[in-house]
């Protein structure tokens, strides 16, 4: 393919000669025609010469593409690098990667040189990589990557312009068998972290256990959620997922962290269940699971003079010294009593002006929402897994405005954290499976169904750890 490049450049070249050619003689025939042949014919002569293009020769630059893995499955981390050989001063550009369909491209950094030997020649290299990953199975068309530039030689510029072919990669689809959410990854690992080390852990005691999941080869957003079994004899207070992703190297590697606080009710030898999560090895190309096993603890009676109460204590309460006497008026008293009246005034009246915008915002928020659930069930009457997607996006970041989930994975969170969330939740990741695993057809009316029954909590700041335990659990002792 490169040798027909070239030739079709010769012949491209030889037609724009051939015309400057007859151009001059021409002038060159008028010319002898008026007897003024000798001075006519030069000048016509070197009109040619300085017509015809300054095209570089062919072979001094050429463009090479590679993709690793070539049959990637879908939402793998996948490798493109474009690497452009030259053996002149180059100056020029090249066009953005663009593949048609639904991918994430990634920049790894910016354009390397160095040099290196082909055909017996040395060249140097300019190379750029990407990281892409493919959304849907099939065939992915990258299209063909164009370099404009041009040098200079011997005080002539000339132009250079090369072209790549499209390169073509065949996405394989998600195994049928694999059990729960597709993950592939080059490696995942579940870790735990402890606010402190439960040895000595009493009934009514809380303690902040933290689980940590890591894959590489993934983005932060491809991690499932961790599902907790449940327990009898703990409560269970989880918080939400903190998600986190950086480019190491060659690799995306992605993070999920979720804070639980437990409390446990009951004293004896208990035990924490075993979290075993899927995921497909990329470079073995199998099923392994993140496994994090099962915990023994002895959990020791609680304390019997304990209180729960909301904050202080009844001995401290009792200790408090007495209420001094009221002092007489004087004109300080006047004084912060009118700086008082003048803050609640300046209070009232932005109070009233964030309370239109809050009203202003709420009325254009609830008119896109009906637009959006309008969207979701036109796709799901046509069963169209695609724009349901869309749609049910659109629709979660309206919903939980502070969060704004943007794939289907945090949508489908964010409905298992909400009351009654259970439903959508499983009919969001049936969407997922269609969309990622190449099933055919997808029947969206229990999807439009749970969603039509979900009925979203108001949105509020989510508190942290710490502070929701002291608002849960908060236990005062006597002292000894």
């Amino acid at each position: 393919m490169r040798v027909l490049a070239v030739c079709a450049a010769a012949v491209r070249r030889v037609v724009v000669s051939m015309r400057a050619f007859a151009v001059c003689a021409v002038a060159v025939w008028r010319a002898a025609a008026a007897a003024r042949a000798p001075a006519a014919c030069a000048a016509a002569l070197l009109c040619w010469a300085s017509a015809a293009p300054a095209q570089a020769p062919p072979g001094g630059t050429f463009i090479e593409t590679d993709v690793q893995p070539r049959s990637p499955f879908v939402q793998q981390q996948a490798l493109f690098v474009l690497r452009v050989f030259t053996t002149r001063s180059l100056k020029g550009s090249v066009t953005p990667l663009k593949p048609r369909g639904d991918v994430v491209v990634e920049n790894l950094g910016g354009m390397k040189r160095y040099q290196a030997s082909r055909n017996g020649g040395n060249y140097q290299v300019f190379e750029q990589r990407y990281l892409f990953f493919a959304q849907n199975s099939g065939e992915l068309v990258f299209d063909p990557i164009v370099l404009a530039g041009s040098y200079i030689e011997n005080n002539r510029r000339f132009n250079v312009r090369e072209q790549s072919q499209a390169v073509r990669v065949t996405v394989r689809p998600a195994p049928p068998s694999f059990p729960g959410g597709w993950l592939p990854a080059r490696s995942v690992e579940l870790k735990e972290k402890w606010s402190q080390e439960p040895a000595d852990w009493k009934v009514g005691d809380s303690l902040v256990r933290t689980l940590i999941l890591r894959g590489k080869g993934v983005s932060a957003n491809q991690l499932p959620e961790i599902e907790w079994p449940r327990m009898d004899d703990f409560n269970v207070y989880p918080d939400q997922a903190r998600l986190s992703g950086r480019i190491d190297g060659e690799n995306s590697t992605g993070e999920r962290r979720r804070n639980i606080v437990l409390i446990p009710s009951k004293a004896g030898r208990r035990t924490l269940p075993a979290i075993r999560i899927p995921w497909w090895n990329t470079d073995t190309d199998r099923l392994e699971y993140a496994v994090l096993p099962a915990r023994e603890l002895e959990i020791g009676e609680g304390d019997a003079g304990a209180v729960v109460t909301l904050g202080g204590t009844a001995d401290s309460a009792a200790a408090a010294p007495p209420p001094a006497a009221p002092r007489r008026a004087s004109a300080w008293m006047w004084f912060s009593f009118a700086l008082a009246v003048a803050w609640l005034a300046t209070l009232a009246f932005f109070s009233r002006a964030a309370w239109r915008a809050w009203w202003f915002r709420r009325r254009e928020g609830a008119r896109f929402l009906r637009l959006c659930r309008a969207r979701l069930k036109r796709a799901c009457a046509a069963n169209d897994a695609r724009a349901a997607k869309d749609a049910l996006i659109e629709w979660a970041a309206l919903v939980w405005p502070d969060t704004a989930p943007a794939t289907l994975g945090q949508a489908a969170d964010l409905c298992a954290a909400a009351p009654g969330g259970d439903r959508l939740h499983r009919e969001i990741n049936a969407l997922k499976r269609a969309l990622y695993g190449g099933a055919e057809s997808w029947p969206g009316q229990e999807l439009w169904q749970a969603c039509s029954a979900f009925s979203p909590p108001p949105p509020q700041p989510a508190p942290d750890a710490e502070s929701r335990l002291a608002a849960l659990h908060i236990i005062t002792r006597p002292p000894p």
